[in-house]
């Protein structure tokens, strides 16, 4: 864990408001180094907040008693602490640690299996699909398991599902229409096909699946990448039909009332196994069936139309169903751009965010970082049913939480507690992805005591993760402590920034402000107020704790100027907020295409 600063300001009304955030970065990622820790039956647990203890506890091993270091109380703790060496508890020596207990019941039910499925956009040119092909074919031998369930699909105008099980030479497929959504025709067509198997074990059908993915041949044509006919949205339905057909007990995409589909499942829960997901791999904008938009509105160079716009908006509820049809089943749906050619990036992305743990990636040209890309993809879960734990010392409260969560925008108790030691600001958390990381933000509620040459002050954090580790079958909490002196001066606060960590931190509350406030739809005015949000942001940090420097000393002394100069120490900042404001995510004002400037 890495806080944004190993010093606090102790005065409340400057440490909430100077711009840098106070909070702590949880990097979800498998680490050797971490100790695992077995204790029997549990861990020290503070009596009174419920806190782990840490190596910044006041311990008395002969008398099995210790003092929390976020509430101060005493506990007495005789079955924990029998041992009286020291070097036996690695808590004392460490600032994350890992309990672990195995689980009795096994994370995977019978007959979860994992599950991928490969839609490839059949409208490249051979280069890039060439690209595409080779590292598909090299990260999917290597990363899958025997057992692991495989589906094939190649998308244009049309949608083939590409058959995995015959032997012969032309690889068959069942098409079906990309101009409107899926129909009960087309699903019972997936369901029973007569002589086409469309799913298989990857031990039974790699050399199927290479010569499926070979036989989508390159788009031979003079028409623009981005004006070739793509119906991503009805791919993406042809494979969650696949994926809920896997699942123990009946599970089918059926017709929503209003329209567009949404999952609804019959029989049992979904039991895929974690760490499924739906490959969506794709070289321009969707252009036919649910979620065409024109281009030049896409690009922003003309303004919807009424009409339009009530079609925009369908096609956004239309992807943001899609997106909780992979929800419920714990599908991850990842989508890579191999070409930068006006994507709708904003309807992309209510495809993948709400999907388990799906993410959006811009991979020009299939190059050389795209193997590694999906190497991490396939291997990125580490562990389900996850729930996140936040303590404190006094004079501190969690104000929010970012990241890997289900429910950004609300803090609340856990829907399956993994014990009856839970504070009230825990969080469900899903599927524990690697490099997903988790944010907490932090705020004073009262001035704090500063230290003093012969008297130090400190506040003091605590990180809980409790997740079911896959590899291992165990129930794990990742404990992760850290202590913050209290200053007065904040120049002292300055010398103590980590500033990647503080830009992390700062361009995930930005992030989330703008998702809430409805920016990341699309409409141009609350991108703007998003940039400009950036803007405020870079303007209070320069302003708080910036230094005056005289830029113009002006005649005889009068009308001199100063500016606030923006701290050396913090340029990491500074830079990340700027890649944010620019970002994709936000939509940044392209420049012109060519010869239509004004000036040329």
């Amino acid at each position: 864990m890495f806080t944004t600063s190993s010093t606090v300001v102790g005065l409340r009304a400057f440490a909430n408001n100077c711009g840098v955030p106070l909070a702590a970065q949880l990097d979800v990622q498998p680490s050797e180094d971490i100790p695992k820790v077995i204790r029997s039956p549990s861990p020290p647990r503070c009596r009174n907040c419920r806190a782990f203890w840490s190596q910044y506890c006041m311990v008395n091993l002969q008398r099995q008693m210790w003092h929390c270091a976020c509430c101060g109380v005493g506990n007495i703790s005789k079955s924990a602490l029998a041992n009286p060496d020291p070097t036996s508890y690695p808590e004392l020596y460490n600032d994350t640690v890992e309990y672990r207990v195995l689980h009795q019941d096994g994370l995977q039910r019978p007959g979860a299996r994992k599950h991928i499925v490969v839609a490839v956009d059949a409208t490249m040119d051979a280069a890039l699909l060439h690209n595409l092909q080779k590292a598909v074919l090299q990260t999917l031998e290597s990363e899958l398991e025997p057992d692991t369930l495989v589906s094939a699909i190649a998308f244009d105008g049309s949608v083939a599902v590409l058959d995995l099980a015959s032997g012969r030479h032309q690889v068959p497929s069942l098409v079906l229409s990309g101009s409107t959504p899926l129909d009960q025709a087309g699903r019972d067509a997936l369901a029973q096909q007569p002589g086409l198997v469309f799913s298989a074990e990857h031990r039974h059908c790699a050399d199927r699946l290479a010569a499926a993915l070979s036989s989508i041949r390159p788009f031979e044509t003079d028409k623009p990448m981005r004006s070739r006919s793509r119906c991503l949205a009805v791919a993406v339905e042809a494979g969650l039909e696949l994926l809920g057909k896997s699942v123990a007990g009946s599970q089918t995409l059926e017709p929503h009332a209003e329209g567009p589909h949404t999952l609804k499942h019959t029989g049992s829960q979904p039991q895929l196994a974690p760490g499924s997901r739906l490959l969506v791999f794709m070289g321009g904008p969707i252009t036919k069936g649910p979620g065409t938009w024109p281009l030049d509105v896409v690009d922003g160079l003309e303004k919807p139309s009424k009409a339009q716009q009530k079609q925009m908006k369908e096609d956004e509820v239309h992807m943001i169903r899609l997106a909780s049809a992979a929800g419920l089943l714990g599908v991850g749906i990842d989508v890579f751009l191999g070409a930068e050619a006006g994507v709708n990036i904003p309807l992309l992305a209510h495809l993948v965010d709400g999907s388990q743990g799906g993410q959006l990636h811009l991979q020009r040209g299939f190059g050389l970082s795209f193997g590694p890309a999906l190497k991490a993809c396939l291997s990125s879960c580490l562990g389900v049913r996850g729930t996140l734990d936040v303590f404190c010392s006094g004079g501190l409260r969690l104000a929010q939480c970012m990241g890997a969560l289900d429910e950004q925008e609300k803090l609340g108790a856990p829907t399956s507690p993994p014990g009856p030691w839970l504070s009230p600001s825990a969080c469900y958390v899903g599927n524990i992805v690697a490099g997903r990381g988790i944010v907490a933000r932090f705020e004073l509620t009262q001035d704090l005591p500063s230290s003093e040459p012969d008297k130090p002050s400190f506040a003091h954090l605590q990180v809980v993760l409790y997740y079911h580790d896959l590899r291992t079958s165990e129930l794990v909490a990742r404990v992760s402590s850290k202590r913050l002196e209290v200053v007065s001066r904040a120049s002292q606060f300055l010398r103590s920034v980590n500033a990647p960590v503080a830009a992390i931190a700062a361009a995930k509350r930005l992030a989330l402000d703008a998702h809430s406030s409805g920016a990341l739809g699309g409409d141009p005015k609350k991108l703007e107020s998003a940039r400009l949000a950036v803007c405020a942001q870079v303007s209070l940090i320069a302003a708080r704790l910036g230094k005056d420097v005289q830029v113009s000393s002006g005649l005889l002394g009068i009308g001199a100027r100063k500016e606030k100069q923006w701290p050396t120490d913090l340029l990491p900042l500074a830079h990340g907020l700027y890649n944010l404001q620019r970002s994709r995510m936000l939509a940044a004002p392209l420049p012109p295409p060519h010869a239509v400037h004004p000036n040329e």
